[in-house]
């Protein structure tokens, strides 16, 4: 998988900044009560909390956002450090950087570069045969 290799070349990525905009909260609506006058007073409660304090969710709610949604999706966001390691000292050998091996096994220099190499070539033929 190409995908974990790439994001394993980044040694710090996170996102900077996160924008939202709330234009209006509507209170939930409750159902399922066996008793009609517990689904009455929950739903009556909960519409009094929003009339109440609608105006000032509204306002925190980007900031919400901008801080403690943004604090918790960079905690998630690592990248893999565990990618295939180039094991190579001195020459490179070019051959064996851009071509794929027969056995499908990873080579000294990784299967990053062939695998970019081999999209290449087929983008390449794909012209040729138009």
């Amino acid at each position: 998988n190409i995908l974990p290799c790439i994001l394993a070349t980044v040694e710090n990525a996170k996102f900077t900044q996160l924008v939202a905009s709330v234009g209006n909260i509507m209170p939930p609506e409750y159902s399922g009560f066996d008793d009609q006058a517990a689904e009455r007073i929950i739903s009556d409660a909960s519409s009094a909390f929003v009339s109440m304090y609608k105006k000032s969710v509204i306002n925190a709610l980007p900031g919400f956002a901008q801080n403690d949604v943004l604090t918790r999706l960079n905690s998630l966001f690592k990248p893999d450090k565990q990618c295939f390691t180039p094991t190579y000292s001195g020459l490179v050998d070019f051959h064996e950087l851009l071509i794929s091996r027969d056995d499908h096994s990873i080579g000294r220099y990784g299967d990053v570069v062939p695998t970019i190499y081999g999209m290449f070539q087929e983008s390449i033929s794909e012209t040729k045969s138009d």
